[in-house]
């Protein structure tokens, strides 16, 4: 049974919607038809157009930011769509955007970096970085601290209440100074902020004052450009895992404080790379441009098991005891994380995003601004 058409507006744009049922477990709902951010520049491995938290989702339309508010009538979902921010953005929103209780924290390409104020609906302030320093990340916050790279190689820290930047660090590099690694997330790790550069630098950070901690340079055989840093998902390990893209990955014993990290275990692809990775309990998930899916003990790097999908996934994602795999081509594919097995395989005509988990709903949401909506 279809359900109703729903009539909204969006100041300027006047538009509807309608959720389709699409199988018997499956509904396509069209929110708004989100615009690129990206213009050609790399999609970012935090870029979640749309995130969530509790009853409110968020999205990246681009030059605004749009609430979505998912309500269940019967056995269909009912989807609402409002333009939260009334704001002029005169570039583009990067990456994701940052959600917590009561404000939204998102950066504009062209370093601008904003703070909106969700109780009072207004901006509570909109900072440059600094001139000509454009961003394709998104901000990371924690604590009272908002932490952005710029790709000249800069990493900042912004106080969250005021907007002012308390310190920033310069990643020295032998390259031209442009840096398009700026892609990947920094990992917070106690009080240290753990970033990289573009020649497979980590840096570990004091995260009140900037100052050097430590410096870990690749020790591959030629210099190699950083994939990604993933953490576990207990925020009281100290390991992370950083995986180039020449099929390398180690894993570091982080210390305290001053000294330098140590190599636990390493592990390597031959004639292959890394695509994605997920961290969860005691094991670490990574895929491979050529297809492979692996599950390996984050405690020695030993293979639990290997599970071939024929593409490379762009992400990966864990809910419950699934793992759940966003391929190149989109498809979706559900395997047991205990096994590997495979549980659930659809294929979807657009480029697939992170899920969204909420109740009894998964929302599938999609490149070209579609959600679909999983039971």
């Amino acid at each position: 049974m279809k359900l109703p058409v729903l009539f909204f507006v969006f100041g300027f744009l006047c538009s509807c919607f309608h959720t389709q049922k699409d199988k018997k477990d499956l509904y396509k709902v069209s929110i708004v038809r989100l615009k690129s951010s990206y213009h050609g520049i790399p999609l970012s491995r935090s870029a979640f157009p749309i995130v969530g938290l509790k009853n409110k989702l968020f999205a990246n339309s681009g030059d605004a930011v749009f609430g979505v508010d998912i309500k269940e009538l019967k056995d269909d979902p009912i989807v609402w769509v409002k333009k939260i921010t009334n704001i002029n953005i005169d570039s583009k929103i990067t990456g994701e955007i940052c959600v917590q209780k009561d404000f939204l924290v998102f950066a504009e390409q062209n370093g601008v970096i904003h703070k909106w104020d969700r109780v009072n609906k207004k901006p509570a302030w909109e900072k440059p970085v600094n001139l000509l320093e454009p961003i394709i990340s998104a901000p990371l916050v924690h604590s009272d601290y908002i932490f952005i790279k710029t790709i000249r190689n800069m990493f900042y820290c912004l106080d969250l209440y005021t907007g002012k930047r308390l310190w920033s660090y310069e990643m020295k590099s032998s390259s031209s100074g442009i840096n398009l690694n700026t892609q990947v997330s920094p990992v917070v790790l106690d009080l240290q902020i753990v970033t990289s550069d573009a020649e497979g630098n980590v840096y570990a950070l004091d995260m009140k004052t900037g100052k050097l901690i430590w410096k870990r340079s690749y020790a591959g055989k030629n210099s190699d450009s950083i994939r990604e840093v993933v953490s576990l998902s207990d925020p009281y390990d100290d390991v992370i895992f950083v995986t180039y893209f020449s099929g390398d990955i180690h894993a570091l014993k982080i210390p305290k404080m001053g000294e330098s990290p140590r190599l636990s275990w390493s592990f390597n692809l031959p004639n292959d790379s890394f695509v994605s990775s997920y961290s969860i309990d005691d094991s670490l998930y990574l895929s491979t441009l050529s297809g492979d899916i692996y599950k390996i003990a984050s405690s020695d790097g030993r293979v639990i098991w290997k599970r071939h999908i024929a593409t490379s996934a762009d992400y990966l994602l864990s809910y419950q005891d699934k793992l759940y795999i966003l391929t190149s081509n989109g498809q979706l594919i559900v395997v047991s994380r205990e096994s590997g097995k495979e549980l659930f395989k659809r294929y979807f005509a657009a480029r697939l995003l992170p899920p969204i988990f909420k109740d009894k709903w998964i929302l599938l949401p999609t490149a070209t601004g579609s959600v679909y909506v999983l039971k």
